[in-house]
């Protein structure tokens, strides 16, 4: 046993610390995931400091077991981790201090926890090595955005519901060797969007719950690497969906929840690499495409969903079921066929 490497226990309830104790007994493991694991909080707790005997442990995933700032600072003397997630921790601006102790850090997901801008700058002044970062649902807002941004070497960013403003997406737009980004739901609109669209590398863009408008679809259209694309709730129009169509090298795109009619929808047929879209709860009838809720899809519009022929999962919502089920399953044999 004590020849393992790797050990996965997430979801499994620990409710004593001397449990905690015998995987610190594994010499030899490099990776361990205990996420959601804690039966007993505050013996889970106390059980943390064991985990520092695994010298040879690079990867650590402790994510949602309310740890809090004592259990981060048990985790700092973890010296050689190159990858951590301590999210949905009840961590906040001192648990982030300890955590920067960790300077080999090239991962770290820290997300959902009470983090400020403050704490931010504490991990970014030491942690300037990381290249990915996940840091959505804290308490960031223009200051924090300003401290990420000076983390040059990032290619993976998550900083999604931090209260950004434009202001903020200005400051991250800084970070030029970016491939993904989520910044969902950080009160972004067109101004925002010029910024964002300076990031040329990103094939990944989660922007959803913002403020875009059919003027900052438009601007991100311009970031033709793109291949995923979540821009729903963003109040598009047909007008918007025009230029989307345009980035035909995308293989997923959830544009649900705006203002999209027949006319927008026949742009997105366009797009044949597609193997993942999502329209629901838009403003499409049978004659147009129509995955959305409380729309008609019928016949005529699962034979224009068949022309999208790499489609591999769609999503539907409460639509008429007619007998458009059977034409897209004869039409697109893999296809799975969501939310009906």
């Amino acid at each position: 046993m004590k020849q393992v490497t790797w050990l996965d226990m997430k979801g499994v309830s620990i409710f004593k610390d001397s449990f905690l104790k015998k995987i610190g007994e594994l010499s030899q493991l490099k990776t361990l995931d205990i996420a959601n694991a804690a039966g007993d909080r505050s013996r889970f707790s106390k059980g943390i400091k064991y985990l520092g005997n695994l010298m040879n442990l690079s990867e650590l995933y402790i994510n949602s077991n309310e740890i809090g700032d004592n259990g981060a600072e048990d985790i700092s003397g973890m010296k050689q981790l190159t990858k951590l997630d301590v999210s949905s921790n009840d961590i906040t601006t001192k648990g982030a201090k300890h955590i920067s102790k960790l300077n080999k850090l090239v991962s770290l997901k820290m997300e959902e926890n009470m983090i400020d801008a403050q704490g931010i700058k504490y991990i970014t002044d030491q942690l300037n090595q990381l290249t990915e970062l996940d840091i959505g649902s804290n308490d960031l807002g223009v200051l924090g955005a300003k401290a990420v941004s000076e983390l040059s070497q990032l290619t993976s960013l998550s900083i999604e519901n931090n209260n950004l403003l434009n202001e903020g997406a200005a400051y991250i737009s800084r970070l030029l060797n970016l491939t993904d980004l989520c910044i969902n739901s950080n009160q972004i609109d067109s101004e925002g969007a010029k910024d964002i669209i300076k990031l040329k590398q990103l094939t990944t863009l989660f922007i959803s719950g913002n403020s875009l408008l059919d003027e900052g679809a438009k601007l991100i259209s311009e970031l033709n690497n793109l291949t995923v694309l979540d821009i729903s709730d963003n109040e598009l129009t047909d007008e918007g969906v025009e230029p989307i169509s345009k980035l035909k090298q995308l293989k997923t795109l959830e544009i649900d929840e705006n203002q999209i009619s027949d006319e927008g929808i026949e742009s997105i047929c366009g797009l044949n690499q597609l193997t993942e879209l999502n329209i629901d709860y838009n403003l499409i009838s049978a004659e147009g495409l129509s995955s959305i809720s409380g729309n008609e899809i019928g016949d005529e519009g699962a034979e224009i969903i068949g022309d999208l022929t790499n489609l591999k999962e769609l999503t539907v919502d409460q639509n008429s079921r007619s007998k458009y089920h059977e034409i897209l399953k004869t039409k697109l044999p893999l296809l799975t066929i969501k939310k009906i």
